[in-house]
């Protein structure tokens, strides 16, 4: 852990820190913050102000306002809006999100944008990402694909499985919406 302000409450077995926090992990992983509290007893740090996680073996970035990194189970909580770029990819702007490592997924009851690079946006009302099928899954789904071009198109699922690599997917209740020059 570095910083340019360094507390260490020997009793409680705490570290805080002020200014300019940084912590690195493993092998190429780094937090960024304003301020740490990092307890050794229990291995958890919260990170808070400005956060930036980076780990540049799975190809993954988190920012958000605060974040709870609990070493022991491998699990990461964010508080607030949090914006996640996965494996230069996927962009997911979403809250509250939970980050299971051992899992590799990503999840959220919140209202959640997905951006993928062929301009396609999934607009969901909750959802789980399975970074290493590639797998989203949620409820109440808007995907417009072609976001931004004269001719988009959208889709409506209650609920669905999507493939965002192979572009399958498993759906219920589906609405389809395309543009007027299709046929």
């Amino acid at each position: 852990i570095f910083a340019e302000e360094v507390t260490y409450l020997k009793n409680d077995e705490k570290i805080i820190t002020k200014n300019n926090s940084k912590a690195t992990y493993g092998d190429g992983q780094v937090i960024y913050a304003d301020s740490f509290e990092y307890d050794k007893q229990t291995n958890i740090l919260i990170a808070n102000g400005d956060v930036k996680m980076e780990d540049t073996i799975e190809d993954y970035t988190i920012f958000a306002e605060e974040v709870t990194y609990l070493k022991n189970d491998e699990k990461i909580y964010t508080k607030g809006k949090t914006k996640s770029l996965i494996n230069s990819k996927y962009e997911i702007q979403s809250k509250n999100v939970a980050f299971l490592l051992v899992e590799n997924t990503l999840s959220s009851k919140e209202k959640t944008t997905v951006r993928d690079n062929n301009l396609n946006v999934y607009h969901l009302d909750e959802f789980t990402y399975f970074i290493d099928e590639e797998e989203l899954r949620g409820s109440n789904i808007i995907v417009i694909s072609n976001f931004g071009l004269p001719k988009s198109d959208k889709i409506y699922f209650s609920n669905a499985i999507i493939d965002l690599n192979n572009q399958n997917f498993i759906a219920k209740d589906t609405k389809i919406k395309i543009h007027k020059d299709i046929f």
